[in-house]
């Protein structure tokens, strides 16, 4: 038997030993209910500061609007000068014009200096030199080349009757002629 059910023993000191232990069990979840906040409350900064972070001031704000801006710049930049290449090259405009250009010429003509030139403004063009056995091919050539559609603005820049040979394949009398177009595609 135990002391407590022959009741020899008093309710208040029973309870006073009860107490203590009471007390000692709820600090102890109370403490550990602490802890288990304040590591949660822990993770919780970590995460969030990791994706988020500090914010800048005015100056750092205006730096890096700035580098950006740039860097949009430079690209726009890239992109125009690209775009001008196409234009000045004219990446299918140039072979297809070359390959017109030797259909339209008379087999009594050769070029001796062929240039692609272009401005930013203007759109592609050509200016060559070359020689042909008369003034009345020259003609016809420059006629044809100016009713193709793939050219326009063609102009005879000069022609000049030339003696003698220079070279041992070429005809005695000679037409150098020099002559420029703008390409404007099909």
């Amino acid at each position: 038997m135990a002391l407590r059910d022959v009741n020899m023993v008093p309710d208040e000191v029973l309870n006073r030993r009860y107490a203590g232990r009471h007390l000692a069990a709820w600090g102890v979840c109370y403490l550990l209910t602490l802890g288990f906040a304040a590591a949660g409350y822990a993770t919780y900064v970590r995460t969030s500061v990791a994706q988020h972070p500090p914010a800048l001031d005015e100056q750092q704000v205006r730096r890096q609007l700035a580098s950006t801006i740039i860097g949009i710049q430079q690209k726009k930049d890239d992109l125009e000068r690209l775009a001008l290449a196409r234009r000045v090259a004219g990446v299918a405009t140039a072979p297809r014009a070359l390959t017109r250009l030797a259909e339209i010429m008379d087999p009594a003509m050769w070029l001796t200096d062929l240039t692609f030139q272009a401005g930013k403004e203007t759109r592609a063009g050509l200016l060559f030199n070359g020689r042909s056995v008369s003034h009345a091919r020259l003609g016809a050539f420059v006629r044809q080349l100016g009713g193709d559609r793939m050219f326009r603005n063609v102009a005879l820049r000069n022609a000049t009757q030339l003696q003698g040979s220079s070279a041992a394949n070429e005809p005695s009398n000679t037409v150098q002629f020099t002559v420029s177009a703008d390409i404007v595609g099909d």
